[in-house]
């Protein structure tokens, strides 16, 4: 899982990952009270992948995380609202 671009952001970020085989892959994004702000669940190829989500209205410290057979990854990024 890869640290999200920009951060931090204004409305849309761009997150990338890394999988060793193709498989069937979810990306979430929470805010810091843990409430599900956004989600990705598609099948990706081997490789490296991108999601861009469109997350205006956000504000401060977000999380993201990658739910893959091999396990799940998480990082935090940070959003400014105008």
């Amino acid at each position: 899982l890869l640290q999200n671009r920009p951060n931090p952001f204004v409305n849309r970020t761009t997150i990338g990952f890394v999988l060793p085989e193709g498989c069937e892959a979810q990306l979430r994004v929470f805010d810091a009270a843990g409430r599900l702000l956004a989600e990705r669940k598609e099948q990706y190829p081997a490789g490296r992948s991108e999601e861009t989500f469109d997350l205006e209205g956000a504000s401060g410290v977000l999380w993201y995380e990658l739910v893959t057979p091999f396990g799940v990854l998480a990082k935090k990024m940070v959003a400014v609202g105008q």
